[in-house]
């Protein structure tokens, strides 16, 4: 429920098609996917509802313009929550404004529906999580105000990466409680030589940044945005979010 409207498949499905611009065959793994652990294909599903908002309205009737008015605001919720993290173009400043707007208009679409928006466990997971990122930009910029901050390291990638390695030691990957110590301790001294030497590291095939496959693994040497957290305000940016969510 968004603005009064109930948010259906089908009628989010109508919108999509309207975009024009996916494969029938990409389209229906979109809207039904197989695998429900397949990030790149949920971001490119996100992203696509928030590509809504650009459409036409030309020629809609009243009903189709509430549902698209409905599906417009959503596609900006989704969109600032999922871009911060995957638009390496993005500044630390649009980060957090960003973030901002998502927490602003989440708390009023819940203040307005209640769990006929979203379920009180997601709410509070999204809340939680904008806030921890506000909190280690905080940190950050009292322990080096010249260190960048990258969101993408918030998440488990790193623990990845260090289970890919241990994974990939030897050809025997079922382990015992001490074959698993052992292997964490090579894994450490593994990564311990490849600090000291990255030209060295040819990391691993399927947590490379490459086309749809790589959204759901942004690293810091793929992000181009101005991240240093000396560069910004927390309270203007925290500001700016809730003006943009007034707007919206």
């Amino acid at each position: 429920m968004v603005i009064s409207t109930l948010l259906t498949r089908e009628n989010i499905t109508e919108e999509l098609r309207s975009l024009g611009n996916i494969s029938s065959k990409d389209f229906l793994a979109l809207v039904d996917p197989g695998d429900h652990q397949n990030v790149p294909k949920a971001v490119k599903l996100l992203q696509s509802i928030a590509a809504v908002k650009e459409l036409s309205k030309a020629g809609l009737s009243p009903a189709q313009l509430k549902i698209r008015g409905a599906i417009s605001l959503l596609g900006t919720l989704l969109d600032a929550i999922v871009s911060p993290f995957t638009d390496v173009l993005k500044t630390l400043k649009k980060q957090l404004e960003s973030l901002s707007l998502a927490a602003h208009l989440a708390c009023a679409l819940v203040y307005q529906h209640g769990v006929a928006f979203i379920s009180g466990q997601l709410y509070h997971d999204l809340q939680a999580m904008i806030k921890n990122a506000f909190f280690c930009v905080a940190k950050q910029r009292s322990l080096d105000p010249q260190a960048g901050f990258y969101f993408c390291q918030l998440g488990d990638d790193c623990l990845e990466g260090r289970f890919g390695t241990i994974r990939t030691l030897i050809h025997d990957r079922n382990v015992d409680a001490l074959q698993l110590t052992e292997r964490m301790e090579a894994a450490q001294d593994i990564e311990d030589i490849l600090t000291e030497r990255p030209d060295l590291d040819r990391g691993h095939r399927r947590l490379k940044l490459e086309g749809a496959e790589g959204i759901d693994h942004v690293n810091p040497h793929s992000w181009i945005g101005d991240v240093v957290v000396g560069n910004i305000n927390l309270h203007t940016c925290w500001w700016k979010g809730r003006q943009a969510a007034q707007k919206a």
